[in-house]
């Protein structure tokens, strides 16, 4: 057998470096639309829970609007409420996302680091930016939530 030539060689390794980079990227991409499957495949049977004050039966029209799904991974609108250890955001959208504070939860208003007993009485007046994880129940768990003053 004779010896594979370096040119050959060279080209066959780029061919399969390429390969890799390619496999490795589809991969990604069908680990995010998992995930963000995962969160929302649920959605319909947890919104009456996530939502307070909402009627417990929900209308099950609402699951075949043309609307796209909301972002799995974070949230910008208004702050509707808070209570403990979680507040109700609405997106630009109109959704309506229950978002999860944790200990491991990094909260700014302006430049400063705050912790959630140290937050503005006023929330409802600001909007947030929140940064975070899909739970299994339709919430998500917030990583950053950066605050704003509503214009």
């Amino acid at each position: 057998m004779p010896p594979l030539s370096p040119v050959l060689f060279r080209r066959a390794l780029i061919a399969l470096a390429l390969f890799i980079v390619l496999l490795a990227s589809f991969a990604v991409g069908i680990m995010i639309g998992e995930r963000k499957a995962q969160r929302f495949s649920h959605w319909c049977e947890n919104y009456p829970r996530m939502v307070p004050g909402r009627p417990p039966a929900m209308d099950r029209k609402m699951l075949f609007t043309n609307s796209p799904l909301p972002s799995a991974h974070g949230v910008f609108g208004a702050v509707l409420s808070t209570d403990g250890r979680s507040m109700v955001v609405q997106g630009k959208d109109g959704r309506e996302e229950t978002v999860l504070i944790t200990p491991q939860t990094s909260l700014r208003v302006g430049r400063e680091n705050l912790s959630f007993q140290q937050l503005p009485p006023n929330l409802q007046d600001m909007e947030a930016a929140v940064f975070g994880v899909p739970t299994p129940t339709g919430e998500m768990e917030a990583r950053l939530i950066r605050l704003f003053p509503r214009h």
